[in-house]
């Protein structure tokens, strides 16, 4: 699956994304926000998906890809 083809769900902020994918690994929310400054989306956590170009979802996909092993 390439990441142009994996569409985040519009309605949800970038947080909420990386949260669902916390909550169903069990990491802790460090371990997200750790992820999220390494790939750089951190500061546009707080926005809606939907609103995203598509480098910052592509970006988003790649945060939850590294998610439960941060590099």
């Amino acid at each position: 699956m390439t990441l142009q083809r994996r569409k985040p769900n519009g309605w949800w902020t970038g947080y909420d994304h990386l949260q669902f994918i916390a909550n169903v690994q069990n990491l802790r929310t460090a371990d997200m926000k750790a992820a999220a400054e390494r790939i750089g989306t951190i500061s546009c956590l707080d926005k809606k998906v939907g609103n995203y170009s598509l480098g910052m979802k592509q970006q988003l996909l790649l945060t939850m890809a590294i998610l439960n092993k941060p590099i």
